[in-house]
């Protein structure tokens, strides 16, 4: 397939996806929020095209690891969906977020605990050669979104930020702390199942983190349990001005509306990109 001709097929899968996202949560996306989520969709698909899609060898494996038992005594299972790419005798293991790649360098070892019980699980379990981890952000960065908003859009600025555009950050593996990490797995499960919830305060949740992003809306618009949150309730009245008894304010809280939009599109499904495609003829 030609470029163009994979382009046309992805904007039809894209298309494909939304009428089916559109039918099962009954809302629309505007004209403009539109354009930008099949931005992100071709941009991340173009940067990512000779690094990860066209060389993935398993896509969407699932990772299990079962009968762990948490401090409390209680049974659960860790699982995992992950990409594997081999070339030149290098296996890579992708894990995708829909988080801003700026936040998961500042934040590694968030997330390199994941991947440490992933890597665990391909390696000691199932018996499989690994040599890297890493995240694939599918957040495009605020450089290329602004120029892709410009009016009229400047080909050379657009080039220019995707360019500057990383999405892949590398992490290292460690077994070292895999006892650890399970075990503050389990003890997560003992919170979940005991009710035990300990919300962050409505302070903390108008404190931004070192990407200027506030807590509320990195975190509380993508939690369906912040309409019964007194910490919400109460940030939401403090901000809005409005009393608790006016729910309709707890649906979305954002900073601004590119916070929002920001929130739209990363959470739009990105499985068309994870199709394999014949590669360009």
């Amino acid at each position: 397939m030609t470029d163009k001709e994979i382009e046309e097929e992805l904007q039809k899968m894209f298309e494909i996806n939304y009428e089916s996202l559109k039918l099962q949560g009954g809302h629309s996306l505007t004209p403009e929020v539109r354009d930008a989520a099949w931005n992100q969709v071709l941009y991340y698909f173009k940067k990512l095209r000779k690094v990860v899609a066209e060389k993935v060898s398993k896509t969407e494996v699932k990772l299990t690891l079962p009968e762990q038992e948490t401090p409390a005594g209680r049974r659960f299972t860790i699982e995992g969906i992950v990409d594997i790419v081999t070339e030149n005798e290098e296996t890579w293991m992708y894990d995708i977020k829909t988080h801003e790649a700026g936040f998961i360098e500042k934040h590694k070892e968030m997330y390199e605990q994941q991947l440490n019980v992933y890597a665990y699980i391909w390696e000691h379990l199932q018996g499989n050669k690994l040599d890297h981890t890493a995240i694939i952000s599918t957040v495009l960065p605020s450089g290329l979104r602004n120029a892709l908003r410009d009016r009229p859009i400047i080909p050379e600025k657009v080039k220019s930020e995707a360019d500057k555009w990383n999405p892949v950050v590398p992490l290292a593996f460690s077994q070292k702390k895999i006892k650890e990490t399970i075990r503050e797995f389990g003890a997560v499960v003992d919170d979940i199942e005991a009710g035990e919830f300990k919300p962050a305060t409505p302070e903390e949740l108008d404190t931004a983190d070192g990407g200027k992003v506030k807590f509320v809306t990195r975190y509380c618009i993508m939690c369906d349990g912040r309409f019964s949150c007194s910490s919400y309730r109460k940030y939401v009245a403090k901000t809005t001005g409005r009393s608790q008894a006016d729910f309709k304010r707890y649906y979305s809280v954002y900073d601004d509306e590119t916070a929002q939009t920001d929130y739209i599109l990363s959470n739009l499904n990105m499985d068309i990109i994870n199709m394999e495609f014949d590669k360009p003829e």
